[in-house]
């Protein structure tokens, strides 16, 4: 949807804490670690790629043509800390490579994108990584890719004219 002239966002788009690099998170099927190696994915990584497949299939679907604002709310990655063996791989690049096979196509066609950090354990700046990477609206009090805080004013101002939004998806 990038590049559609569009005169206003009105659908604001929200994911957070889907900890790519988790033997039990967010993993894109196929994904190859950077020495090579194919990660598959468990039976609950399977069912958890699908409802999010699923999930930005309906968003597309009640969306259409409207631009909309995708927000990625921290704790994108697992990293590595408190002797965790639940992860896909020891180095955290390979956790933000799973994070940016997943959100970039989702950003690419998103009009805008923030991105706020996540917990320093897991993320250890990853945000600001990735948000240069997803071409991330900068924070214009520091500059970075990635807000310690998202709010209404002054971070979104002029995104939304209006504080109605339209109904939320149905589940099911």
């Amino acid at each position: 949807m990038k590049g559609k002239a569009k005169s206003e966002i009105r659908l604001i788009a929200v994911v957070s804490d889907i900890h790519c690099g988790s033997s039990v998170g967010l993993l894109p099927p196929g994904f190859v670690l950077a020495e090579g190696q194919e990660i598959g994915q468990s039976k609950r990584q399977k069912w958890l790629w699908q409802a999010w497949t699923d999930t930005w299939n309906r968003f597309y679907e009640y969306a259409g043509d409207e631009p909309f604002a995708l927000v990625v709310n921290g704790d994108i990655i697992e990293g590595v800390h408190h002797g965790t063996k639940q992860v896909i791989s020891p180095d955290a690049n390979d956790h933000l490579e799973a994070a940016v096979a997943t959100l970039k196509p989702i950003a690419d066609k998103a009009a805008k994108v923030f991105i706020t950090d996540g917990t320093e354990c897991h993320s250890a700046n990853t945000e600001q990584k990735l948000g240069k990477i997803l071409n991330a609206v900068p924070d214009p009090n520091t500059g970075r890719r990635s807000w310690d805080r998202l709010t209404s004013r002054p971070a979104v101002s002029g995104l939304c004219s209006s504080t109605t939004f339209p109904r939320p998806l149905a589940s099911g």
